[in-house]
Parts: C-alpha cells; sequence; structure tokens
C-alpha cells in the first residue's frame, strides 16, 4: 500500500507542475470560466451597488452602542485554534449587531499575568478583533505578522459597509497614507487601481476615512503623478461621519480595559447623555442634577459621573428576568421627556463576563472592595436567556443571545 500511495502522489505532482496558475484559482465575483480584468473606476460607476444606502438610516445615527467582553473566555479555550475561532465569533456578533466599541475585559486571574501588565489572552483577544475590523487591502500593510494570528485566515471576514471590494463603489472608504509632503499633501490607496489625494499632511501608513463621493473626481498632480497618472481628489472627513450622516455602520472601535474602573471611565466617545450623542447640556441644567441628586454610597450614579456612558447593562444568570418587551432601557442622565420617561441614551454599553461570569471579573478587580455585587455598577442587570435549557451558556453565545434579545429595547 505504500508503495502504490507514493507512486500516486508522484503522479498527482507531475500533474500539477504542468497546470497553469488560472486552473487553480478559484471564481471571483461570480464569474465562471472567463477571464477577470480589474475594472476602471468608470466601470465600477456604471453597475456599482449602492454602498452607501446598504444597512443606513436615512436620518444617521449619533448614538453609539460598546460591548464590553471578558478576556478569560479565551483563556479558558484549550488552543490558539479554538481561541481564535471564538475571538472571530463576537467580532463577527459586534459587525451583525452594529457595535460601534468593542472592549476586552483583562479579568484573568494572576499569577498568569500581573495587574501592571495586560494577560496573554486579552492581548491575543484584542488582535484578533483588529485584525478583523480592518479593511482587507489594509491589512497587509497595517497588521503586522504575529504568532497569534496563525489561523486568523480561517476566519469568516466581517463583509461589513466598510470592507468595500476591488469592484464596488461607495461615497466613503477607508484609505491608507502611502506618501506625504509638507505642501503637496498626502496619498493613499484605497483598494482601487486608481490611488486618492488630500491635500493635507498625513503621517505615513496612517488609516483614513475618505469621503469619495456619488462620482470620481479627477486630478493629475505633478508631484505624485508618474507618467501623467490621474488620482482621485476625495475629501478628509472623521471617521464617525458615515455614521453620523447616514446611520451607516462604519466598524468598531477595539481597546483593552484593564480594569472595571477603566472600563467605565476610558470612553472614546464625546457627549453621553441624551438622544443625541454629541449634545452637550447647559451648565445651569448640571448643577441642578448635581443638587438634585441623591448620594448613595456603591450607587451606579455615584460610581459613574464622570463615565462617557450614559447606560450600562450587566448581563449574568443571576440578573433581572425582565421580558424583552418590558425593558426600558433609556439613558439615567438625560433630562424627562413630555411622556415622563427618559430620553434615549447617547452611549450605552453592554458588559458579558467569562465563564464564570461578571462576579469572577469583580473579585479579581481592584473595585472588589468597594462593590460586592457587578449589579451595583450597573443601570440594569439582566439575565437574556432566562428559560434556557443547557446548565451553562458560553461567552460567544451569551453574545449574540443577548444582543438579539436586547436589540428592541436598545433601538
Amino acid at each position: 500500500m505504500g508503495v502504490k500511495r507514493k507512486s500516486r502522489d508522484k503522479e498527482l505532482a507531475s500533474k500539477s507542475d504542468k497546470t497553469t496558475p488560472q486552473d487553480h484559482e478559484p471564481p471571483r465575483y461570480g464569474y465562471h470560466n472567463q477571464s477577470i480584468n480589474t475594472p476602471s473606476i468608470n466601470q465600477l460607476i456604471n453597475h456599482r451597488p449602492l454602498i452607501t444606502h446598504h444597512n443606513s438610516r436615512s436620518d444617521g445615527r449619533r448614538s453609539t452602542l460598546s460591548i464590553a467582553v471578558a478576556a478569560s473566555c479565551i483563556e479558558n479555550t484549550q488552543n490558539l485554534q479554538l481561541a481564535s475561532i471564538l475571538a472571530g465569533q463576537i467580532a463577527r456578533a459586534a459587525a451583525v449587531f452594529n457595535i460601534d466599541e468593542v472592549i476586552v475585559l483583562d479579568d484573568v486571574t494572576p499569577p498568569h499575568h500581573k495587574h501592571t501588565t495586560i494577560s496573554p489572552a486579552a492581548a491575543l483577544f484584542a488582535r484578533i478583533l483588529q485584525f478583523m475590523e480592518t479593511p482587507q487591502y489594509l491589512k497587509k500593510a497595517l497588521i503586522p505578522m504575529h504568532p497569534d494570528l496563525k489561523f486568523a485566515g480561517i476566519l469568516p471576514p466581517l463583509d461589513a459597509p466598510h470592507h468595500l471590494r476591488s469592484t464596488e463603489w461607495g461615497e466613503f472608504r477607508e484609505g491608507l497614507v502611502v506618501d506625504s509632503h509638507p505642501t503637496h499633501g498626502s496619498l493613499l490607496d484605497v483598494g482601487l487601481s486608481t490611488r486618492a489625494h488630500i491635500p493635507y499632511t498625513a503621517p505615513i501608513n496612517c488609516r483614513l476615512t475618505l469621503r469619495m463621493g456619488q462620482e470620481p473626481t479627477y486630478k493629475t498632480h505633478v508631484w505624485f503623478s508618474k507618467n501623467n497618472e490621474q488620482v482621485l481628489q476625495v475629501q478628509l472627513v472623521p471617521s464617525q461621519s458615515p455614521r453620523q450622516e447616514y446611520g451607516l455602520y462604519w466598524g468598531y472601535l477595539t481597546r483593552i480595559a484593564p480594569t472595571i474602573e477603566s472600563m467605565l471611565k476610558d470612553c472614546p466617545f464625546n457627549g453621553g447623555g441624551g438622544g443625541k450623542a454629541e449634545d452637550e447640556e447647559d451648565d445651569e441644567k448640571k448643577k441642578k442634577k448635581k443638587k438634585s441628586s441623591k448620594s448613595k454610597k456603591g450607587t451606579a450614579t455615584n460610581s459613574r459621573s464622570s463615565s462617557g456612558y450614559d447606560l450600562v447593562v450587566g448581563t449574568s444568570e443571576r440578573g433581572e428576568t425582565t421580558p424583552a418587551s418590558q425593558l426600558n432601557l433609556r439613558s439615567r442622565t438625560a433630562s424627562l421627556d413630555e411622556g415622563g420617561g427618559r430620553e434615549r441614551y447617547g452611549h450605552g454599553l453592554v458588559v458579558f463576563g467569562g465563564p464564570q461570569g461578571l462576579e469572577h471579573a469583580l473579585a479579581n478587580d481592584p473595585w472588589k472592595e468597594k462593590y460586592d455585587d457587578p449589579s451595583k455598577w450597573c443601570d440594569r442587570y439582566v439575565n437574556t436567556c432566562f428559560d434556557q435549557g443547557s446548565r451553562t451558556i458560553r461567552t460567544e453565545e451569551a453574545v449574540l443571545i443577548s444582543l438579539a434579545f436586547l436589540k428592541e429595547a436598545l433601538a
């Protein structure tokens, strides 16, 4: 049998040497048995999909929704491949439910790491989250090779609106600065056959959000162009513009929180109250609220007065079993509306524990001296699957179940 197998392997190897690269190339973009050429910009415009209106709302969205996931779920896996798959599932869930920020709560128990350093599980988790969120045409330049990314290639892509293909045209696009000059601006790679230009000086390898426009605008730049090569003239915009203007989901931010306090207080978004995320309250209203608010030790309002998140929801099997249709999740800092209820949150945060729950995260956190229960630093502490048939629910399952359960209440 061994002789026959070796002879067959030699036969297959000889056949593979005679085949051309096209024989091994999988079909792309739905075309079979056809020669595939990179389309020009004008061809993209003629039959492009309306990426701008994909999964978007005409009125825009100024509020944000973040999730925090304990890194102990990664620490609990048996090997690197299973850890990568788990992190990829959470990244997919974040994209499906339009999550704007994913926080890795480093709750790994010492001595696996010191409190002054980041645990290997949290670093791996964050690295895969960043890899998944980065557009495919920027991965090679922005994501360096690392042993943690050994199995990142087998993970399913997010296929988010900002992961535009080379055959698609959208009003917004992510770009990477490949050349820059103090007086002539910067040249960017936007994943198309034609590079883009902005009249600003930006650092090399800097990722920027660009407004491409409904139609391409060409320009022959003397400094950057070679052989009269044309470049796309685009506009530099904040990364929040697709979300705020069109309600278009534009990926998530990734950060590591070594403690629960840093998770709550290091909010990257501005504002934090009312129906609009970036609206600021008047100083007089703030003073009135401070005078009228009761100072109770160990309450959520007292502990997070400086937090950027005005709604924090903790998830646990020990939480309240309120049906989804009866949940009223609103901002704790916003003023009352005409109906007597509070306005919609500006920046929401949903927190998920590891295999041992948020109680384990609090037990290994400096806040354990201040709080004896995770519900004390949450606005709501809910059980999103109170009729579970299994004794345990895995973290990646809890993220999907909870976000689906809370979707209507958070809308």
